[in-house]
């Protein structure tokens, strides 16, 4: 899909948004950091929107988005928020300024030789052809390249916390809410599983471990809800809980 963008003739001023094309809008906010902007983009989503990024809990973001959702946004909610910005994956793969000028050509040479390679990669054919004459193309274009070696996949140990950490955040909110999160194994390790399954007894239907003391019984909470967020290097188990 190809989208052609009306660029705005100059970067808007923080808080101000400056339409890009039909249904797209830039919205600039401040950061208090040596990156002292954020670039969110706006996106009518037919029966609402769809906001990318959101900048951060100061004061000066507050106050722009107060502004924004009453008024650009007020006549239809936002459905979706996609967070790109302070996410792990949003460092881009080629690695930041730093890293490029302290690597030499030689660990550049070597970066190549571990990673870019046939064994690292995996080639998908999609579409309606025939399986023979693909087999034959594959083998023309890259069938004389070695494949190497598969580089060794990442480990990390599940991190130990010296002692609890609190965090404590208040809002404007009509109830309070505890999350209550550990660090646990990875994605398809041998307690992965177990951990599911612990969720399902502690807090699936309104008989479970959780559910029913909190909820019906001490009347303490609304709602509880406990699962295992995994991921390939390391996990987290949560467990969330509304006050009533």
């Amino acid at each position: 899909m190809t989208i052609e963008f009306h660029a705005a003739a100059e970067t808007p001023a923080p808080g101000e948004i400056r339409p890009l094309r039909d249904g797209l809008f830039w919205l600039r906010l401040p950061l208090p950091f040596a990156l002292d902007h954020v670039n969110v983009w706006l996106l009518d989503d037919g029966d609402g929107w769809t906001v990318i990024d959101a900048g951060v809990a100061d004061r000066r973001c507050r106050a722009i988005w107060d502004e924004t959702l009453q008024g650009f946004l007020k006549d239809r909610p936002v459905r979706r928020i996609i967070a790109t910005h302070f996410h792990p994956y949003q460092h881009t793969t080629i690695g930041s300024h730093k890293d490029l000028t302290a690597a030499s050509l030689d660990d550049v040479k070597a970066f190549f030789r571990q990673y870019y390679v046939p064994a690292n990669a995996i080639l998908t054919i999609v579409g309606d052809f025939d399986e023979d004459e693909a087999e034959l193309l594959v083998a023309q274009y890259f069938g004389a390249m070695p494949a190497g070696k598969r580089a060794p996949t990442p480990t990390a140990e599940i991190p130990v916390l010296a002692a609890p950490k609190h965090l404590t955040s208040t809002d404007d909110v009509k109830l309070p809410r505890v999350y209550l999160a550990w660090h646990s194994p990875a994605l398809y390790s041998a307690d992965d599983a177990a951990l599911d399954v612990l969720s399902s007894i502690l807090t699936d239907g309104k008989t479970s471990r959780l559910y029913q003391p909190l909820v019906y019984d001490k009347k303490v909470a609304k709602d509880v809800s406990a699962f295992q967020a995994s991921r390939h290097l390391g996990s987290l188990y949560v467990v969330v809980a509304t006050g009533a």
